[in-house]
């Protein structure tokens, strides 16, 4: 398990993010969430998610974020940055990011009012989108988690070409595909049907005959 990060990090040292990477709070997290809601429809970048009940722990409701990453590409140094509502999300830990990938937590509410971030920075140009992306959370808001904002920022030298800002989605969940189960006893009856048309197919043809 990853150590949460509290505070000030390497990359917020470094001057990694831009001078509002950490400014945002309740109504203003919210606003950047609508503009970036509406940025998403002509974007590239799709973060899908999935949320699994971890159950509680310490009386705390934990959950379990999977992302899964497509539609973008980034050079060696360049961060995706997603953001945890400081009035909906507690104690971040237990990063996961792809092998290409530098993950980081930034806690939220440190600073007080500051949101949290799933941070990983590309490693290399061209890094690969696929493996686990995850990270469980403390969630305090009175429903189920649900989407969030995400942004791109570089580390790297000079001005390059980011991804445009979006909003996570949840996964589509898969409906209506009968357990191997259902489908043997199906085709069972599908063959009962066959065989007793077919038997008084047989039978009629006897008689007409006679």
């Amino acid at each position: 398990m990853t150590t949460p990060v509290f505070g000030t990090a390497r990359r917020i040292c470094r001057g990694a993010r831009s001078p509002f990477a950490r400014g945002f709070s309740g109504a203003g997290l919210r606003i950047v969430l609508a503009a970036a809601s509406l940025a998403v429809l002509h974007a590239s970048p799709i973060i899908t998610y999935q949320v699994t009940d971890l159950g509680s722990q310490g009386g705390q409701k934990m959950f379990r974020y999977e992302y899964s990453l497509s539609g973008f590409d980034l050079l060696a140094d360049q961060q995706l940055d997603i953001r945890f509502d400081p009035l909906l999300f507690g104690t971040l830990s237990n990063i996961k990011a792809g092998t290409d990938f530098d993950p980081l937590l930034l806690q939220p509410n440190h600073p007080v009012g500051a949101p949290g971030d799933y941070n990983i920075l590309a490693k290399k140009d061209h890094p690969s989108l696929t493996g686990i992306f995850s990270v469980d959370f403390a969630f305090l808001g009175p429903n189920s988690p649900g989407s969030q904002p995400f942004l791109f920022f570089d580390d790297g030298p000079g001005t390059r070409d980011l991804p445009p800002p979006g909003v996570t989605v949840a996964a589509p969940v898969v409906t209506g595909i009968p357990e191997p189960g259902s489908t043997s006893l199906l085709l069972v009856g599908f063959s009962a049907v066959i065989i007793g048309l077919t038997a008084r197919s047989v039978k009629g043809k006897q008689g007409f005959k006679a």
